[in-house]
Order: structure tokens, then C-alpha cells, then sequence
């Protein structure tokens, strides 16, 4: 091999490194002179969300009851569960594009894939066992009564089996609440490109400094951006004070402000 085609290869090699770029980090003009959304707004829509949810996790399991039976009768469940797995597949595969983008070898890429995967059925089965557990017990305690469970000996070692479902479903309400906020505003900033369902009710939105749609990444990193703003005393979300355009940490992360919609 000669030195030309050595000094090509270099060329070519180099050309294939990630080069420093900071075009798409340009503030759109759309967004000079928005008026930015007051602090109180701000903090009542947040409060707002967690009352959402923490709602939606005390009866989480009766909604995915009641979703089950929906789909059941309208003999729609083979299709959403078809739809949802085509939707997973779809992020597992951007997430694998994600992580090649940043050279990450394929065997680490590969188990790192393999585990999400495992980890969101077995978290879609275990739903789904606690949910159909949590109906059992719910049908046993409202049609049986209590005397005929003390007369039946296999009913009473039933309903011994399944009363740890009811400590199972406390548990089970406490993940929904830490975890379930994590899927909320990562799902609803995302598809409601900045909202949430409290920021639509306040008419305030998130938008990127660059004026571009909010990804399904930046929603989850300003979902987990939370975390760094509640970190050191809540600091992170006060910093909307001090900050020339109020933005708190979770805004810096993923370069966001929110405005009046």
C-alpha cells in the first residue's frame, strides 16, 4: 500500500469522526419577546400533574380492569397489544440507532437491547397477573361471603393465597407514583409537543430554544431533569428566579423554555 492511498484512508477516517457543531442550538426568532410563563402558573400547573397522577395510581389497577374489559368487548385487544409491540420495537430500534450514533459496541448494544426488552414485558406481565389477582380477590370479597369462606375450607385457603394482593397492589401504588410521573411527562411532552395535560388547562407550553418539535428524547430528559432540579433543596426549580429567562435546571438540561401558549 503506498502513501496516497494511506493519506486517503486518514482523510476518509476523519471525515467519519463527529465534528463540534452548534447550528441547531441557534434560538428560533419566533421565540424573541415571548412572554414567558410566570412562576405561579408554572407551579400550579406542576402540582397539578402530580394530582393527576397521584390519582391515576391509586386506582391505577381498576383502570387497567376496566381497559382490559373495554378492549375485550370490543375485540380490539389482539390489535392494540399487536400495535403496542410494533411501537416498542420501533423505540428499541431508534434507541439502538441512538447508542451506535455514540460508538458503542454492538455486543454491548445488543445486551443492553435484550435487557430493555425483558424488562418492559416482564413489567407488562406483572400488570397484568396483578391486575387479573386484584380481580379475583375483588369478586371473592363481594359475592362470597364471610361465613361461607370460614365453612369452605378450599375457598378459605383461597383467599389466603391471594391476600397478599392487597400488600402486592400498596407496593404496586407506590412504583406507580414514583415511576408513573417519569411516564407521564415524558409521554404527554412528547406527544403534546410541551404540554401537559395541566399546561394545556393553564395555557403554557414547553418549547425548544431552537424551535423545533420536542423528540421523544428531550422529553425524557426533561422528565428526568426533574430529579436534578429537586436535588439540593428544590435549588434547580428557584433558579427560574435568578436566571435571565427563567429558565430552572430541567429547562438547561434539554434547552427549553415555557411560554404562554
Amino acid at each position: 500500500m503506498d502513501e496516497k492511498e494511506i493519506s486517503q484512508k486518514k482523510v476518509t477516517k476523519s471525515k467519519k469522526k463527529k465534528q463540534f457543531d452548534l447550528s441547531d442550538k441557534r434560538v428560533a426568532p419566533e421565540l424573541q419577546g415571548a412572554v414567558l410563563a410566570s412562576f405561579k402558573t408554572r407551579s400550579l400547573a406542576f402540582a397539578a400533574d402530580w394530582l393527576i397522577i397521584a390519582l391515576a395510581s391509586q386506582f391505577f389497577i381498576l383502570w387497567i380492569i376496566l381497559l382490559l374489559i373495554y378492549l375485550l368487548s370490543q375485540k380490539k385487544l389482539k390489535s392494540t397489544i399487536s400495535k403496542g409491540n410494533v411501537f416498542l420495537l420501533q423505540k428499541v430500534d431508534t434507541l439502538d440507532k441512538k447508542l451506535e450514533s455514540f460508538e458503542i459496541e454492538s455486543t454491548i448494544r445488543k445486551n443492553f437491547i435484550k435487557y430493555i426488552k425483558t424488562y418492559i414485558y416482564g413489567m407488562m406481565i406483572f400488570v397484568i397477573v396483578l391486575s387479573l389477582l386484584f380481580t379475583i380477590s375483588l369478586l371473592i370479597g363481594i359475592f362470597l361471603p364471610d361465613d361461607f369462606l370460614k365453612n369452605a375450607v378450599w375457598l378459605e385457603e383461597l383467599g389466603m393465597v391471594l391476600s397478599p394482593a392487597e400488600g402486592i397492589e400498596k407496593i404496586f401504588n407506590f412504583f406507580v407514583g414514583a415511576f408513573g410521573g417519569f411516564v407521564y411527562f415524558t409521554f404527554f411532552t412528547w406527544k403534546w409537543n410541551g404540554q401537559t395535560p395541566a399546561k394545556r388547562f393553564f395555557k403554557i407550553k414547553t418549547a425548544k430554544l431552537n424551535g423545533k418539535n420536542i423528540t421523544f428524547w428531550n422529553s425524557l430528559e426533561r422528565a428526568s431533569g426533574y430529579v436534578a432540579s429537586a436535588s439540593l433543596f428544590f435549588m434547580g426549580f428557584l433558579q427560574y428566579f435568578w436566571d435571565k429567562n427563567h429558565q430552572t435546571t430541567h429547562d438547561k438540561v434539554t434547552e427549553t423554555i415555557v411560554i404562554q401558549d
